[in-house]
Formats: structure tokens, C-alpha cells, sequence
């Protein structure tokens, strides 16, 4: 097809947001592979031989299996298989059931477009996930109320003005599904769960308050056997709807919502972006239930320790560098407020803000040095934090940790002396 106006004014747009440094250009592959990785979500440093052996195991346990997807699961299916994951998921997690989805962004725009009705309203804190969004666009429920992020005096507020503005709501004839993550993936600090619930209960004491709790960072990392912060915190109760990732800590794909039977009925009787899509293929599903086996064991548990020491090595290396207090008073780097951080957790996730402009030409200066982290911009964050995200795995080592934080700190002072 010969360009003409369309490729035009796609090129023109693509031009304009390259300028404005709203692009974001393919990554070199080749260097990537390469480096020391703090830049993948692969939290338990699963997706290695480890992983790659126990699912071949799993599959050799199912040598007639399918290979493809077959189609939709509301036509077809993947069979039993499928149906006592969901079961295992389900009973892992101390939930009533689970459905599997292809990815967590379909899991979430599934849950918010599908469950809150007309008449419900919605509160959710200020920094969740593009896909919570998405699917709160498409929901039914058009009142929404956004708390400041972690901040539980702001949620009490909000709950406040919901309890004068609805009556329904306060009564418990209408649902208010509230909306949080438990660990933020841009911050790296944890959701004060228990501290919320309490505050939703003491302010809406008659109300049917429904929490939709996002467990993509947390899944395999905290809670009994890495069931999740939910489970940590003995929430079970409390959650109607968990959804829990398995590309991230779990390294294989795919998502699951935990949640009532009925719940789960109805997502998969009218969330269109389960019905009109093709369902996992046996491959999926082995390598996610390879994965649990590995997670529930003594190797999950060693890598969990691991992560949270090794995370807590790296802010302890950066805050006694010795260029750290003069890169700070500088402006160059500093790390995002920890406010969200509980002291018997640690989150793998450092971000570390820049000036503006500046964090791909750290994150660059860190690959060709054979360390990976990425540098994350506007529109995903404000204009002012735009930060490099380091990502602690239980792989890394203490010398891989020193050698990224130097490189860090040569990068900040050459910057400050003008030579960047």
C-alpha cells in the first residue's frame, strides 16, 4: 500500500511526541540479553532453566496434550486441566474460585467493565494501573471518587463525601467497589491495606463496600508460600475480588480473578474481552501451574528471603555511596518517598527520579556499562518524576548491585561537573 494521508498523519504524530519525548523506540534485544538485569518484573529470577525444567516435567506428565488454544472458552475448552488450576488457584489463595485470563489487563478491564452495575459507585486510588482505568471507563457505574495515593486520612474523606452524597450506597442497597493495588509498580511502595479496610468499615459501617484488590506485584512474593498481601494480612474475608499476575514473579503468563462463583459467572457470561477471545493454550496453563510448584516450595521460599535481602542491600548501598549526598543536594537523583513501605516489607521495586529528560541517558549509560533498568517517562508518570525503575531479582548479586550503583553515581557526578 502506497502511503498516503493516513501513514502521513500517523508519522506527523509519532514525529511530534518524539520531540516532546513521549516515544518510546523498540529496545536493542542484542544488548538487553546481554546485561545484568534490573529492569524485568521477573521478581524470583524464575524464568530460567529452573522453571524451564519443571515445566517439562509438567508436560511429560501430559504427553497427549493439545497444542493451540482451540478458541473461545465460552465455545470450547482446554478441558479438565484448566478447570482444577482454576480449583488449585482458587484454594491456594484461601478464594472461593478463580477464572484464568489470557493477561492481567484483560483481567482487570474484565472485573471493571463487567461487575459494577448502575446506581454503584467507584473509589480508587490516584495511581492505579492503566488497565483498572480502562476498565472503569467501559463500567456501568458512572459515579467515581479518586483518594490520594496510600493516604488513608484521603480515603476517609472521600468515604465521607460518598456517605452524604448516597444514601443507597451508605444503607448498603447499592455496592461501592473500591479500588487499590497492593504493591504500586512505578512507586515500589505497599498499599497500607488493613489500615483502609478498617477506615471503610468505621465510615460505612452498613455499606456492601467492595475491594478489588490488584495483586500483580505481590503474587509469589509475600504471604504464606507467596500467596499474595491479601493472604499476608489475613484478608481474605475482607477482599471480594483479588487478581493475581503469573508474568511477573511467577515468570510464565497469564492472570486469574479470584472471587465469588457468581462473580465468576457472570465475568465469563458477559466480560467481552473474555467471550470474544481465544482461550490459553495448554502451554500456558503447564508453565503457570510449573511455576506455583516451584513458588509453594523451599526454592520459593529461599528466593523470596533472597529478593527482600538483596532489595534492601541496594538502598543501603545507594544512601552510603559516598557521592549520594552531594548527587541529592544537586538535584541529579533522588528516590522516590517510601511512604507506603511497611517495615516487614520490602518491595524489589527502587525507583530512582531524575532531572527531567535525564533518565533515558542514565538508563543508556547503565546498558552500554551491562546493566539493565529502564527509565520510565511522561505520560506513564508526571512530568517532574520522570525515574529510572531498578528492579531487584533474587539472582542478583551483591557485586552486580555495587556495579549498578556506581554506575549510577559516576553518571550523577559527571552530570554535576558538566561533562554529561
Amino acid at each position: 500500500m502506497a502511503p498516503g494521508a493516513l501513514v502521513s498523519t500517523l508519522s506527523s504524530t509519532l514525529e511530534k511526541h518524539r520531540k516532546e519525548g513521549r516515544f518510546f523506540p523498540a529496545p536493542d534485544a542484542t544488548a538487553q540479553v546481554r546485561a545484568v538485569d534490573f529492569g524485568s518484573s521477573d521478581y524470583l529470577s524464575l524464568s530460567s532453566d529452573i522453571l524451564r525444567d519443571e515445566l517439562f516435567r509438567e508436560l511429560n506428565r501430559h504427553p497427549g496434550f493439545v497444542v493451540g488454544a482451540r478458541g473461545s472458552r465460552v465455545l470450547d475448552t482446554t478441558g479438565p486441566y484448566l478447570e482444577d488450576l482454576e480449583a488449585n488457584l482458587a484454594r491456594f489463595h484461601g478464594a472461593r474460585d478463580a477464572l484464568f485470563f489470557i493477561s492481567g489487563f484483560d483481567a482487570n478491564v474484565a472485573v471493571w467493565s463487567t461487575i459494577p452495575q448502575p446506581g454503584d459507585a467507584i473509589v480508587y486510588d490516584e495511581l492505579v494501573h492503566a488497565s483498572t482505568r480502562e476498565g472503569m471507563k467501559l463500567s456501568r457505574a458512572k459515579t467515581k471518587y479518586a483518594f490520594q495515593h496510600n493516604d488513608v486520612a484521603s480515603l476517609e474523606s472521600v468515604l465521607q463525601a460518598v456517605k452524604q452524597e448516597h444514601a443507597d450506597i451508605a444503607q448498603g442497597t447499592r455496592s461501592l467497589f473500591v479500588a487499590v493495588e497492593t504493591v504500586y509498580s512505578m512507586e515500589g511502595d505497599v498499599c497500607p491495606l488493613a489500615q483502609l479496610a478498617a477506615t471503610a468499615k468505621e465510615v460505612l459501617p452498613r455499606a456492601d463496600v467492595v475491594w478489588v484488590v490488584d495483586e500483580a506485584h505481590s503474587n509469589g512474593l509475600y504471604g504464606p508460600r507467596g500467596s499474595g498481601l491479601v493472604c499476608h494480612y489475613g484478608l481474605e474475608d475482607d477482599v471480594a475480588i483479588r487478581m493475581h499476575t503469573f508474568g511477573k514473579a511467577l515468570g510464565s503468563v497469564g492472570a486469574a480473578v479470584l472471587c465469588d462463583p457468581v462473580v465468576k459467572v457472570t465475568l465469563f457470561n458477559y466480560a467481552r474481552n473474555f467471550v470474544y477471545t481465544t482461550g490459553p493454550t495448554f502451554m500456558d496453563l503447564a508453565a503457570v501451574r510449573a511455576a506455583y510448584r516451584l513458588v509453594q516450595g523451599a526454592e520459593g521460599d529461599m528466593r523470596r528471603e533472597r529478593v527482600q535481602r538483596m532489595a534492601s542491600y541496594f538502598i543501603d548501598r545507594l544512601h552510603n555511596h559516598p557521592l549520594w549526598d552531594e548527587v541529592q543536594r544537586a538535584g541529579k537523583l533522588r528516590l522516590v518517598d517510601p511512604g507506603g513501605r511497611l517495615r516487614d516489607i520490602i518491595s524489589p521495586i527502587v525507583p530512582v527520579v531524575t532531572q527531567p529528560g535525564e533518565s533515558r541517558g542514565l538508563a543508556a549509560h547503565l546498558l552500554r556499562n551491562g546493566f539493565l533498568a529502564h527509565a520510565v517517562q511522561y505520560p506513564i508518570v508526571p512530568l517532574e518524576s520522570e525515574r529510572l525503575r531498578i528492579i531487584v531479582h533474587a539472582n542478583n548479586t551483591r557485586e552486580q548491585i555495587e556495579g549498578c550503583v556506581e554506575g549510577m553515581m559516576q553518571w550523577a557526578r559527571r552530570g554535576i561537573m558538566g561533562r554529561l
